[in-house]
């Protein structure tokens, strides 16, 4: 384990948030590598996700009296990942951005295919030159805009 990892451990056992560790790391210019990022992407966030409703048992369908505060619990709990999921893609997103202004451009489309955002994931690719993977991304993205991108890159080799 690399000094720079070991930094990064003792910075979340600390309770520093993630924000204050990619500042630190644009501040002070450390490369973000595959690990890192990893690191950084599975680390615990500032939210934690509730657990999902139980599977009624046949008892309790059969008595369908509390079905109404059961659903409206049951939408509570959706909601709360969905928000889950919007904070997990924001984090994803702020990674991406800073693999990408570090010039990690096969890490940023990583990132950023993983938080669902194929049109930064595209541009990010197209930076990179690599041919195979641009038409990869294309076709499995389905949109107009990608594959507009992608024809202009190919048109233009």
């Amino acid at each position: 384990m690399g000094e720079v990892e070991r930094v990064f451990d003792i910075l979340f056992r600390v309770g520093r948030s993630f924000e204050q560790v990619i500042e630190l790391c644009a501040y002070h210019n450390i490369i973000l590598t595959e690990t890192l990022v990893e690191k950084l992407s599975s680390a615990q966030s500032s939210f934690s996700l509730p657990s999902l409703p139980l599977i009624p048992s046949p008892h309790q369908q059969m008595n369908n009296d509390n079905s109404d505060s059961e659903r409206k619990q049951n939408q509570g709990a959706q909601n709360n990942i969905n928000d889950g999921n919007k904070i997990k893609n924001e984090k994803l997103k702020r990674i991406a951005n800073a693999c990408e202004k570090q010039g990690s451009f096969q890490l940023a489309c990583k990132k950023y295919t993983q938080a669902g955002d194929r049109y930064n994931a595209m541009k990010c690719l197209l930076k990179t030159g690599d041919t195979k993977s641009i038409i990869s991304l294309a076709s499995v993205s389905r949109r107009k805009d990608t594959y507009v991108m992608a024809a202009n890159y190919l048109q233009a080799q």
